[in-house]
């Protein structure tokens, strides 16, 4: 037991030198440019860099011990928040203390306020943030809690009405600098006395985020569906990764018209050297190594059809699957899918609706349904193209069929 304990002890003091010669390797090349001249930093560490907080914070946490030790009977209280300290301390000592934190290190300026008519500056009073812009393209609902939230913490940070009104005045002032319309901004402040109607909602319904999404949430909300928005991929996003993960794709036989369609929420290059691994090993699950040893095919794996990407649930995923394999003479297995589904054409149901085709393709397993409703009263143009029912009535058959959002 003494040999293992040794070794554990061992084992772990060789992992702590390697951790710490990474982290000097780390701070002691941080190169940085700055017209058009490149620089190395030699001391501190970078700015936004991974370790820079945690080290920080190891440092400051080593300051706090220390300068408590030196003075464990004259420091009363010493709190810390980030790089703010609270110390309440014996009054003759204070600038003993104060000397005594400076000396710990010579590249940690530190500065002291004190008490003033029984009041002390606290957690950076002057600070001015940015907030939102009234104009950002993001839901109101985030701009509406911005002001709520915002005049709700002057009501538990304030302890005199004087302190309030200052305090209002100067968020109405930083808001309306944001764009924030001063009417909206006095609708929405917060009112302790206010009765808060804790609504009870029978379902949820999750949108990605446009300007028309509002305009469905409140049509849900009459009906006791609350809506949660998500984001969409960012511009970076898109040209960095145009094809990532949670991809339907399709594989092509290069000697038949078979075809293999998959799904996947990993990166679509794993998922496909996974194929190819099957067929190296000759994996006798695999519907791909199946079809090539009973046919003596082969499929081409180097150009995979992407035909969607960006899907995040697996359940969507796994319609747009059966969908698109049915349309194809597939060899895979898939879900299936009820019969009023194979008598649309997901295409034609998606491109009519213009603006909506992204939310409807991101949510067959929502609107799908709905619109099966919305078609049976279809009616036909004479260019024999489909009749594009009102948002209200994709709405209204959402509405009906609330219990499978």
């Amino acid at each position: 037991m003494a040999t293992a304990r040794k070794k554990k002890c061992c084992r772990s003091s060789n992992t702590s030198s390697k951790i710490i010669t990474l982290v000097k390797l780390s701070l002691q090349y941080n190169i940085f440019s700055f017209n058009n001249n490149f620089y190395r930093q030699t001391k501190g560490s970078p700015m936004g860099g991974p370790l820079s907080s945690p080290l920080a914070e190891i440092v400051l946490r080593k300051i706090d011990k220390t300068i408590t030790n030196f003075f464990p009977t004259d420091i009363i209280i010493w709190q810390r928040y980030i790089d703010d300290i609270f110390c309440i301390a014996n009054s003759t000592k204070i600038d003993t203390i104060f000397t005594q934190l400076k000396s710990i290190h010579n590249d940690i300026d530190f500065t002291i306020e004190t008490e003033n008519n029984k009041t002390l500056p606290f957690l950076d009073p002057n600070s001015t943030p940015d907030y939102i812009h009234f104009s950002s393209y993001c839901p109101l609902s985030h701009k509406i809690n911005t002001v709520k939230t915002l005049s709700k913490r002057i009501y538990t940070h304030c302890s005199t009405q004087l302190s309030k009104d200052t305090e209002t005045q100067f968020l109405i002032n930083k808001l309306s600098s944001s764009g924030y319309p001063k009417n909206f901004i006095l609708r929405h402040l917060h009112n302790p006395s206010l009765i808060r109607n804790n609504h009870v909602y029978k379902s949820i319904c999750i949108f990605p985020y446009s300007h028309s999404s509002t305009n469905i949430a409140r049509i849900l909300s009459k009906h006791g569906i609350r809506t949660y928005y998500e984001s969409n991929p960012s511009i970076a996003t898109i040209i960095r990764n145009p094809i990532t993960r949670n991809t339907v794709y399709s594989i092509p036989c290069n000697q038949c018209n078979n075809v293999y369609v998959g799904e996947t929420g990993r990166h679509i290059k794993d998922r496909i050297d996974e194929h190819r691994r099957n067929i190296k090993n000759k994996d006798p699950k695999s519907l791909i190594v199946q079809h090539i040893r009973n046919t003596d095919h082969d499929f081409n794996l180097a150009n995979p059809n992407i035909h969607y990407t960006n899907i995040n649930s697996k359940y969507k995923r796994l319609i747009l699957e059966a969908l698109i394999s049915s349309k194809y003479n597939s060899i895979n297995r898939h879900i299936d899918i009820p019969e009023t589904y194979d008598r649309l054409d997901f295409e034609l149901c998606v491109v009519p609706y213009g603006k909506y085709k992204n939310i409807i393709r991101a949510y067959p397993h929502i609107l799908m349904p709905a619109m099966t409703t919305v078609f049976q009263k279809i009616v036909m143009c004479p260019e024999q193209q489909l009749y594009t029912p009102k948002i209200e009535d994709i709405v209204t058959a959402v509405i009906e069929m609330h219990g499978d959002i």
